[in-house]
């Protein structure tokens, strides 16, 4: 009985440092949208027509999927709900933070495509 323990117990931990990892390498990439946003507006190219859009929906896809495999441990029921809820707060957030940077301001069109990504990030994955 007490190896089997002692084998949960090491399981336990091996997950609980792979949470870690994932929530560092969540915070990492948030950090990262943050200087990204914080580019000014005239320096940033526009490679074709709204393709500022499609950035924003697969930068957010990309977080709700980092999101997921951090929140995955966690006991609540629908982390995918969470990840989504987390993802477009933070969405909202990085658009407010943009209304302060020279050249850019707070797109409604840039929330709406940060929370289409949110939404497809969980359809990527199933668990």
């Amino acid at each position: 009985m007490i190896i089997f323990h002692l084998i949960y117990f090491k399981l336990e931990s091996k997950m609980m440092e792979s949470q870690k990892i994932w929530w560092l390498v969540t915070f990492t990439y948030m950090i990262i949208i943050f200087f990204l946003s914080s580019i000014p507006g005239k320096n940033i190219p526009l490679i074709f027509p709204f393709s500022d859009k499609i950035i924003h929906l697969v930068e957010y896809m990309i977080l709700s999927l980092l999101l997921k495999k951090a929140l995955s441990s966690s006991s609540f029921k629908y982390v995918s709900i969470l990840a989504v809820l987390i993802g477009v707060i933070y969405g909202v957030s990085d658009e407010f933070h943009q209304s302060f940077v020279h050249g850019r301001k707070c797109d409604p069109g840039d929330l709406i495509f940060d929370t289409i990504g949110c939404i497809l990030g969980q359809f990527l994955i199933k668990k």
